[in-house]
């Protein structure tokens, strides 16, 4: 389940033209639509939130090889970094 409700607010990021969100799991895209939102709302459990979509993409990259290396990488610098 996801931390907030993003049945109505549609996700900016599945837009990015450098990445196909569709590939991620459902869990995933949750935890990163999470993290961004808590970002917005400057929320004290950010930590955890940032935690969630990082074990994600460690997990999609080693455990489940959904993503490569490079597009592991894109994730953590663009949703975890900010880059």
């Amino acid at each position: 389940m996801s931390y907030y409700d993003h049945t109505n607010n549609p996700r900016e990021y599945e837009n990015d033209e450098n990445f196909d969100y569709r590939q991620l799991s459902k869990h995933l895209r949750d935890c990163i639509a999470d993290l961004e939102e808590g970002y917005v709302r400057k929320t004290v459990q950010i930590d955890c939130l940032w935690q969630n979509v990082y074990a994600g993409i460690n997990s999609a990259c080693i455990n489940e090889g959904v993503l490569t290396e490079e597009e592991g990488n894109y994730l953590y610098n663009k949703h975890l970094l900010g880059n």
